[in-house]
Parts: structure tokens; sequence; C-alpha cells
């Protein structure tokens, strides 16, 4: 399960001379962990760029949640969607009211250069997301979901490849749309095959990549 929304770092773009005045629109704001960011259908009309930590975008119904994806710095969203904005850890981002955003774009061509990759792949992270909802059961998802991490947060290690995060139990259960016990479960069942080996909170090691993926493409329960 791919966990991040698009693989482009517009804080990095904002660095170019160019885009100067652009930059110098966005106002940055600050959430502790566990704040909702922003819910569904906002006043706030707004595009923001995750300046720093991490936050999960996910929709709601009852008491069910469906994670989309976890936006880390450099990513882009707007608050006029259907999800809501959790902050995972203390955050802060770089916002704008979406009309001057547009305005900016209509008038310099070569951001679009840059936005076009991004649809593309917050559409790719979509449908990846879905196909591993409909397809894969809990543990295939949470192999995926370390094979993402690894992509992101990993450093290779004489051992393997080594991932720190600090996300809980809890916190991947909602992102593989499971329960904190299910995930349990499968992060058991994954040290016993010696595909995960917990290190300390936080910290895992992935002895074998290849026999991970090879986990996840099974599809099993």
């Amino acid at each position: 399960m791919n966990t991040k929304l698009m693989g482009i770092n517009l804080l990095k773009a904002l660095e170019r001379p160019e885009l100067a005045a652009l930059r110098s629109e966005f106002r940055t704001r600050s959430y502790g962990r566990g704040s909702v960011i922003f819910e569904p259908n906002s006043p706030a009309n707004q595009v923001f760029i995750m300046a720093t930590g991490t936050a999960r975008l996910y929709l709601a119904c009852q008491e069910k949640e469906f994670t989309l994806s976890i936006l880390s710095p450099g990513d882009i969203y707007s608050t006029h969607t259907r999800a809501y904005i959790q902050a995972l850890e203390d955050v802060s981002i770089l916002s704008m009211p979406t009309e001057g955003f547009a305005a900016f774009v209509q008038d310099h061509p070569e951001l679009m250069r840059t936005m076009i990759p991004v649809l593309g792949d917050i559409l790719q992270s979509c449908f990846s997301i879905i196909h591993s909802l409909v397809f894969k059961g809990i543990p295939c998802r949470v192999a995926e979901f370390f094979l993402a991490a690894a992509g992101e947060y990993g450093r290779k290690t004489p051992q393997g490849c080594m991932i720190t995060f600090s996300l809980t139990t809890e916190q991947i259960a909602k992102i593989v749309g499971s329960t904190r016990q299910t995930v349990s479960e499968a992060l058991t069942r994954l040290e016993n095959l010696g595909l995960v080996i917990r290190q300390g909170r936080g910290a895992y090691l992935l002895p074998d990549l290849k026999g991970l993926e090879d986990f996840a493409a099974t599809g099993m329960e």
C-alpha cells in the first residue's frame, strides 16, 4: 500500500527564484499531534503544503475510517474535499487561499508543469490503495505498508533495511483499514516468517525486502 500521496516535493520547487512571489503568499500554521487540521467541506478554502511532520488523509463514515494517504513534507492538498486531515505528530503547513493559488498558476505556466505530475501521482496512489483494500488481506496490506515505509524512511544496514517512524500500531491499523489487534497479529505473523523484526518503539528491521515483496503480492488473508 503506497502511503505517500505524491513523489514531488513542492517545498523544493518553491525555493526557485521565479516562484519567490508565490512563496511569500503562503502563511505558516502549526498543529499538535492528533489535531484535526481540516474537516470535510471546511469553510476555509485553502491550498496547503506540508512543511514539517506527517498527517493522515482519510474518509470517515459513522465509526469506520478509510485512510487515503499519508501527507509528508512537500505534499500539496486542498481543503474543499470530503476528506479529514489529521496530524500524526506535531506538524506545520504552508497555506494560502485556493483562488490566489489558481490565479498564480494561471499566470505562471511553468508551475503547471510541476502540478501535472502531482495530479498523476494522486490518481496512481488512489488506484493503488483501492486495489489493495479490495483484493488483499490485512497481512499483505501491512507488508505493503512496511515496503512503502522502507522506500521513504529506509536506511540500508548489513542486516537489512532499517526503518524508524513515530506511528503507533493503532495508527498503522487506521492506515491499512483494520484494527489494532488484527495488525498486531499480522505483525507477529511477519515476524515469525522473519520478514519484519521489531528493534524497539517505532523501529523495525526488514532483513529480506524481496521476501516481503513476494508476501505482499500473494494477497493472502
